[in-house]
């Protein structure tokens, strides 16, 4: 009997030795999993940051479908000088929202934009091509019809601090 229960006390710690093995293995991979997200993140800000900096303008393209009360939407940003670049991702760069409404989409630069050259919407363009200046720091455009596509020209007003 005494030996029996020598046995399974020796099972029991050999069963939980490598529970914890194991364990420890996947806190292992999931600690590096971490820091290789951090690491990538960090490198994808880096990058933004270096992108905003050597640009004194960007382009926000908004594809609204559904018309009034939709907030189905495609958005790209990219640069149109020196061959042009895009900016990844958009939503770093512009936010969009909509009014209780549904009939006025906004578009302003994201507080990361503002605060890495005080970018502001200075005009949009819409789908006929006509171009309708800007004030303020934000963009209302009207949501007329079921597939609305404006594109919004942002200005650096100061250099990053």
């Amino acid at each position: 009997m005494l030996q029996l229960a020598s046995q399974l006390f020796t099972g029991l710690v050999a069963l939980l030795s490598a529970m914890g093995l194991l364990f420890t293995v996947f806190d292992i991979f999931q600690f590096r999993s971490e820091i290789l997200r951090w690491w990538k993140q960090r490198k994808e800000l880096t990058a933004s940051v270096v992108a905003l900096a050597t640009a004194d303008h960007f382009v926000a393209h908004v594809i609204q479908l559904g018309g009034q009360f939709s907030t189905v939407r495609s958005l790209n940003v990219r640069v149109d000088s020196e061959g042009g670049w895009y900016l990844n991702p958009p939503e770093r760069f512009v936010v969009v929202w909509w009014t209780r409404g549904g009939d006025l989409m906004h578009v302003s630069a994201t507080d990361f934009a503002e605060k890495r050259g005080g970018f502001v919407p200075v005009s949009y363009k819409d789908c006929t091509g006509k171009v309708t200046k800007l004030t303020g720091g934000t963009c209302a455009v009207p949501i007329p019809n079921m597939r609305n596509e404006y594109e919004i020209r942002f200005a650096r007003t100061r250099r990053s601090s």
